[in-house]
């Protein structure tokens, strides 16, 4: 009996130990094992042509219900993965993605530097005034070029009046200075001189007005009135008029005109594409500019003395952290807004050589107490900063780069009026 003991428990024990073994090595090869990362999970969500999300429409309880039960008989139960879970990308293929995108805009960039100088000369191109021969009648030389009857744009004299009696709100420019001068709609050319005529605003007709026959009704010319349409306005001027508009907002409502004129667009416009691209546009506009010896930033009061100086500054111009990053070279850097390096080297070297620190100094070297010094002289900047604080309601969520170029053309912008003023 005691022999047939010893022998169970050696049976017993040699089983343990075959069990023991086994699982050592499972927890071996399951560490060896290499660990999957599971796959990011993706939420697709449906979207109208204008960007807008669709949210899916509830269906009829009943047959819901109906339709549940139905499945509920055939399949067994399925539980749905979780849909609102965010998607999660290895550091790896982030920063690859980042470096494909950087690598991507400093391309484009250098296609648009090479591109520059090829536009200018463009441009510049179109404001010459060559002899041309009316592009309608194909007989006398042609006196105005209109910007709205492409492809045809140049027509002598006569063809002007024929063609701008019925399309009155077209864009013209006279020819018979040796340069394009921009032409209201009551104006005209008569031996190559300006003169002025009658148009009727292009409104439609009714057919019946009061009890007289059609064919004694006369159309006769009344009181003058202003007609404000949105082909009266360039994309330049509109865009630097409307200051607090971002030009997410401004593409938005582009594609609503498109939408309402019927030319529904298969996309939607890039923002990024179109800024670039405006500011490419002012770019050579600035270049053909200086050509012609235009300096935006010389004021003529104080040219060729200057007569006074204010300083002031204007601290709602700052920039988000988290706002658009990029090491893309300025346009206009160092026309308008000095250079880092500048600043550093003007702060160290003020920091170096004054004390501007204490009290005394400060009140002693103010502007108030210098000979020369007016109190009010700093009105017009003042307004000037009024102006420019507009824009920095889109500015603190631009690039460094965006922000520069903008805040120069606005500045450009601010001395037009001055002079047109």
């Amino acid at each position: 009996m005691i022999l047939d003991n010893l022998v169970d428990d050696q049976e017993l024990k040699d089983e343990l130990q075959s069990l023991e073994d086994l699982l050592s090595e499972l927890q071996e090869e399951e560490a060896a094992a290499p660990v999957k990362t599971p796959e990011p999970r993706v939420e697709w969500r449906k979207r109208h042509i204008t960007g807008n999300i669709v949210n899916a429409r509830p269906r009829s309880s009943r047959n819901h219900s109906n339709k549940a039960d139905h499945i509920r008989k055939i399949d067994p139960p399925f539980i749905a993965p979780d849909t609102n879970c965010e998607v999660a990308f290895t550091p790896e293929t982030v920063e690859c993605f980042l470096q494909d995108l950087q690598h991507s805009l400093s391309e484009s960039s250098e296609r648009w530097r090479a591109e520059r100088p090829r536009l200018v000369n463009t441009a510049a191109a179109q404001e010459n005034v060559a002899t041309h021969i009316c592009q309608q009648c194909g007989r006398d030389p042609a006196a105005v070029r209109c910007c709205d009857c492409r492809p045809r744009p140049y027509l002598c004299a006569e063809c002007d009046v024929s063609m701008h009696t019925r399309h009155v709100l077209h864009n013209r420019d006279a020819m018979t200075a040796g340069f394009f001068q921009p032409l209201p709609p009551t104006t005209f050319v008569v031996d190559k001189a300006l003169s002025h005529c009658v148009r009727l605003v292009p409104v439609e007709m009714p057919d019946k007005i009061c009890g007289c026959s059609p064919e004694s009704l006369r159309v006769s010319p009344g009181k003058i009135v202003a007609v404000v349409t949105m082909n009266g306005k360039n994309v330049k001027n509109f865009i630097l008029s409307c200051l607090r508009l971002s030009c997410q907002a401004f593409l938005r409502m582009l594609n609503q005109r498109t939408v309402r004129f019927g030319r529904v667009s298969t996309g939607k416009i890039s923002a990024d594409s179109f800024q670039k691209s405006f500011f490419e546009w002012e770019a050579v506009r600035f270049e053909v500019d200086n050509i012609c010896k235009e300096e935006p930033f010389n004021c003529p009061a104080c040219t060729p003395d200057m007569l006074a100086v204010s300083v002031d500054g204007n601290r709602k111009h700052y920039r988000f952290k988290n706002a658009a990053r990029s090491e893309e070279q300025a346009i206009f850097e160092g026309v308008f807004i000095a250079k880092d390096e500048d600043v550093k080297r003007f702060v160290n070297h003020i920091h170096n050589t004054t004390k501007h620190v204490k009290f005394k100094c400060e009140v002693k070297w103010s502007g108030a107490y210098q000979d020369g010094a007016g109190f009010t002289l700093g009105e017009e900047v003042e307004q000037c900063n009024a102006f420019l604080s507009r824009i920095a309601v889109t500015t603190k969520h631009m690039s460094k780069a965006g922000r520069t170029d903008m805040l120069t053309l606005m500045t450009m912008r601010w001395n037009q009026q001055k002079k047109s003023h």
